[in-house]
């Protein structure tokens, strides 16, 4: 039972990695190729671009970081780490 609980902590663990590598490269794509283009196509001011880029760059970032934090943190519990 020890070692299926083991298998099932490290592959929830590559879960979360993954996901949490995910949201933030599909965030970095967002915030530097699809915002600057509607941005542009819009006129928007700059108060409202820096905006923008707060409300949707300050949740990515958080839902990536803690999506591989979590990652590690079950690996480490699969191993006894921690």
């Amino acid at each position: 039972m020890f070692a299926l609980g083991v298998i099932i902590a490290i592959g929830s663990a590559i879960a979360f990695a993954i996901l949490g590598a995910l949201t933030l490269w599909g965030g970095w794509i967002t915030l530097s190729r699809e915002l600057p283009i509607h941005f542009v196509s819009a006129g928007v001011s700059s108060g409202t671009r820096i905006g923008t880029l707060v409300m949707v760059g300050a949740p990515l970032l958080v839902t990536g970081v803690f999506g591989l934090l979590a990652g590690w943190r079950i690996l480490m519990v699969a191993f006894g780490l921690g």
